[in-house]
C-alpha cells in the first residue's frame, strides 16, 4: 500500500525494456518472429507456473518485483516481434486494416484483462491468478502455432553479427535527430501516462 512500491514495481517492469529494447530489435530482424513469439509465450507460461507452484499463498513483495522484471524482459522482445509479424501474415493491401485491428485487440485486451484480473483475485487468490495467466499464455502459443506465414515474406537476415547490427542501429538513430525527437516525445508520453495511475 505504498506509492514507492508501485514506482519500484514499474521500474522493475520497464527498465528491462529500455536496456534490452535495442538488442530485441536486432534479434527480431535476424530470426523468425513467429519462433520469437512462441519462445516469449512459453517463457511467460513457465515463469508463471513456477510462481504458482512456489507461492501457493500470497507471494512476498520481492517475488512480485522479480516477476515484473522477468515480464518486462520478455515484453522487450515480444512487442517488436508481434508488431512486425503482422507483415508476414497479411498482404500489403490489407496491412493498414490489420495494424488497426491489432491495435484495437491490444486495447480491448488491456481493458478486459485489468477487469478480469481484479475479479479473479477477488474470487480466488494471487497464486491462482498466476496459473490462469499461464494457461492464457499457453493458449496464445497454441493459437500462434496455427498462424500461417506468407511464403513471399523474406527470410530473416543472418548476414551480419549481432554486435555489428546493434552498433549500426545505434549509429543510425544518432545520425537521425528527428528520430531522437520522436523517441523523446514518446518517452515523455509514457512517463506521464504511467505516472498518473
Amino acid at each position: 500500500h505504498q506509492v514507492s512500491s508501485v514506482a519500484f514495481l514499474m521500474t522493475c517492469f520497464w527498465v528491462p525494456n529500455i536496456v534490452l529494447g535495442p538488442l530485441a530489435g536486432v534479434l527480431v530482424d535476424k530470426y523468425s518472429r513467429k519462433h520469437i513469439l512462441l519462445f516469449c509465450n512459453f517463457s511467460r507460461a513457465f515463469i508463471l507456473v513456477c510462481f504458482w507452484y512456489i507461492y501457493p499463498s500470497d507471494p512476498p513483495v520481492y517475488a512480485i518485483y522479480t516477476l515484473e522484471f522477468f515480464s518486462g524482459s520478455i515484453l522487450s522482445l515480444y512487442l517488436p516481434a508481434a508488431m512486425t509479424l503482422v507483415r508476414e501474415v497479411v498482404d500489403k493491401e490489407r496491412l493498414l486494416y490489420a495494424n488497426s485491428a491489432v491495435d484495437m485487440a491490444y486495447e480491448l485486451g488491456a481493458i478486459a484483462g485489468m477487469g478480469a484480473s481484479g475479479l479473479i483475485m477477488a474470487f480466488t487468490s494471487v497464486s491462482m491468478t498466476f496459473l490462469i495467466n499461464a494457461i492464457c499464455y499457453l493458449l496464445a502459443a497454441g493459437s500462434l502455432l496455427l498462424v500461417p506465414i506468407q511464403k513471399s515474406c523474406q527470410e530473416p537476415r543472418k548476414d551480419k553479427s549481432l554486435l555489428k547490427d546493434l552498433v549500426s542501429g545505434f549509429l543510425y538513430v544518432i545520425k537521425q535527430p528527428e528520430l531522437l525527437v520522436i523517441y523523446g516525445i514518446q518517452m515523455l508520453f509514457f512517463v506521464s501516462y504511467m505516472t498518473a495511475p
